[in-house]
């Protein structure tokens, strides 16, 4: 279930010009932040959508769960993230995308865990698809290990000799799913998460 909610300032999200945001976790990683599956949806502003757009918005992206966001050119293009592990990567891959595309193009949309609150030092944040495969490694046998990285990229393992074994396998795994084909955005290396050691 998606919950509305208007935002009054663009919480500087603007247009093009708007430099990359360098997005890292507050490494050393010791929490895994896993939030409720409610959601909101921060609209920064609600544009008349061109026709493709619009059925993207509809089909992709407000369907999807945090953290998501949706970039607009007044021109009618578009780029938008589904499920990343912040909100800024979200905001960066989606405006990446646009800009691939379009001279200008600003934030509109963002979805975020209902009451989303900033991560602490230490804390990693990840979607609730994340979550929900985090849950599943925690049940398995050791050794085992996640990896993610904040666009969304993710790995798991279970069952082997050592947890060295483990670790390398993910991070190496996950490696291999990070975004890469966008220009302008930040390098995302994949990072172990807590917990499962």
């Amino acid at each position: 279930m998606i919950k509305t909610l208007a935002l009054l300032t663009t919480l500087g999200l603007g247009g093009a010009t708007a430099p990359v945001v360098e997005v890292d976790f507050m490494l050393p990683a010791r929490n895994v932040v896993i939030y409720p599956e409610a959601t909101e949806l921060v609209q920064v502003s609600a544009p008349r959508l061109s026709d493709t757009a619009q059925a993207a918005w509809d089909n992709e992206f407000i369907t999807n769960s945090f953290f998501s966001a949706f970039a607009y050119s007044k021109d009618g293009g578009y780029g938008y993230a589904t499920t990343s592990n912040t909100p800024e990567t979200a905001r960066n891959i989606a405006m990446a995308q646009c800009l691939s595309m379009n001279a200008q193009c600003r934030i509109i949309a963002e979805i975020h865990p209902a009451d989303y609150k900033e991560p602490g030092p230490g804390d990693i944040t990840v979607s609730l698809e994340i979550a929900q495969y985090y849950r599943e490694v925690q049940a398995r046998p050791t050794y085992r290990a996640m990896a993610i990285s904040a666009d969304g990229a993710y790995s798991s393992a279970w069952g082997y000799a050592s947890q060295a074994e483990a670790d390398a396998l993910v991070l190496r795994d996950c490696e291999g799913y990070r975004n890469t084909d966008l220009e302008g955005l930040e390098d995302w290396p994949c990072i172990l998460l807590p917990g499962l050691q």
